[in-house]
């Protein structure tokens, strides 16, 4: 006899109105399923942006296809190699020479001399715990005028400890090396995508004369080591923090953390906090009075145009995605499903602000294998999503296309955005096509 695996009760599991969830409790840890929405950058993605470097994963065959498959669509398989572990690697003492050898025939093939390699171990190798140390050591020795920099890829550690995704941004600055700190010098650290020329945080910056220093804009490795001369680290993006703490121990200089909030009120003070410690002008207050006018005035015209249109909202599309959704149900946009897991706790306070106020707003679990079929057992309605994996969870066309924030900050994010949701509400575009591509926006910031 069939007996069907999923149901009403089945997708209840998956998803919870916000009444009646606990911040950072709403689901249990189980079985999890993966969307084919694959926009957001993995540590390959992020390794690449080190301009002048080669990557060279150790991992057994099919972990290495994802990180293959990686380099391929980017076109940089000149800057890839891999070290494919066999099974007799795990029991009989030969891991640690494998891979010396292994790094040394890869550099002796290379048509070129990479300024730095990012070696990439694997969560068997954290489970065997074979001598990291070692290794570096001994292929550092054998290669002069090559920095070397281990990097992880141990999805084991995915929601234990530092994160997969945290660690990788923290290695991307360890090749960097203590010098003199410059007082005018400013480095924009661990965003995946380059921050937006014109939002306030870089207006601000240029118009006191400070020297901003990026990832995204190093040409050459020679400006990416000199991101160490930079006094001050901002941060914008949760997952970065550690990143900034652990150059602040390294370098010396400052690590200034500056969440990506969509409330008038902390971007104006976070943007007041960050011209007191660099000891810089920050705009007057007539700005930001014009700047809040001209937010709520394009707001009340995107309402006017997509009226109670239902609107669906992602994490991967902001880490402040509940200061978003606030943004947007405080001027009456029916905000109707947000698809998370989890939060940041940055957005603990606006989590108990929508639970109070809008109630009855779903969160879905985006990881829950019953997922896959909440389009036979829910209404099918025409949603305007924002966030790649929010469109393929309401099958829309008409979707916002933007990943970890977009590079956007403060006022001028805010009207971006806007801009991006009108265009999504009067243009459709292939949805299934531009959610396959890895890593959106990474070629156009590596070399």
């Amino acid at each position: 006899m069939l007996k069907k695996v999923y149901d009403k009760k089945n997708i209840e599991d998956a998803c919870v109105y916000i009444k009646d969830a606990v911040f950072n409790k709403m689901f249990s840890q189980s079985l999890e399923y993966m969307t084919p929405a694959r926009g957001t950058f993995n540590i390959a993605h992020t390794g690449m942006l080190i301009p002048e470097s080669h990557e060279i994963f150790v991992c057994a065959s099919n972990c290495l296809r994802g990180v293959i498959l990686t380099a391929g669509e980017l076109h940089r398989m000149n800057r890839f190699s891999t070290i494919e572990v066999k099974q007799n690697m795990l029991y009989d003492g030969s891991m640690e020479y494998e891979i010396i050898d292994g790094v040394k025939d890869i550099i002796n093939k290379l048509d070129y001399k990479p300024r730095a390699i990012l070696l990439y171990f694997s969560c068997l190798h954290h489970f065997m715990g074979i001598d990291i140390d070692m290794i570096m050591q001994n292929i550092k020795n054998e290669n002069e005028g090559i920095d070397f920099i281990d990097c992880y890829m141990n999805p084991t550690l995915r929601k234990s400890g530092i994160t997969p995704d945290e660690n990788m941004r923290m290695r991307l600055y360890r090749l960097l090396k203590e010098q003199e700190l410059m007082d005018n010098v400013v480095a924009f650290v661990g965003n995946d995508l380059k921050m937006d020329e014109d939002c306030e945080l870089v207006k601000i910056l240029e118009k006191n004369n400070m020297e901003i220093k990026e990832i995204h804009r190093c040409k050459n490795y020679d400006m990416y080591k000199s991101l160490s001369k930079a006094k001050y680290y901002i941060v914008t993006y949760n997952s970065a923090k550690k990143a900034g703490k652990d150059m602040e121990e390294r370098l010396n200089g400052k690590s200034i953390y500056m969440s990506n909030s969509f409330d008038y009120d902390e971007i104006e003070k976070e943007l007041g906090e960050m011209c007191e410690i660099l000891n810089i002008k920050n705009f007057d207050k007539e700005y930001y009075e014009n700047m809040r006018k001209k937010c709520d005035e394009k707001l009340k015209s995107l309402k006017e145009l997509i009226g109670d249109r239902k609107i669906s909202v992602d994490y991967t599309f902001t880490n402040r995605i509940l200061s978003f959704c606030k943004l947007l149900l405080n001027r009456g946009f029916n905000v109707d499903r947000i698809y998370a897991d989890s939060f940041i706790e940055d957005d603990k306070e606006d989590f108990y602000y929508i639970k109070n106020k809008y109630g009855n707003v779903k969160i879905y679990k985006t990881s829950s294998p019953y997922m896959q079929y909440i389009d036979d057992l829910e209404e099918k309605e025409n949603y305007l999503a924002i966030g790649q994996k929010a469109a393929f969870f309401t099958k829309t066309n008409n979707f916002v296309n933007v990943i970890e924030g977009g590079g956007f900050f403060g006022f001028s994010g805010i009207l971006k955005i806007i801009e991006l949701m009108e265009d999504a509400y009067k243009n459709e575009k292939e949805m299934l096509s531009l959610i396959s591509i890895k890593g959106l926006g990474c070629e156009e910031c590596i070399l």
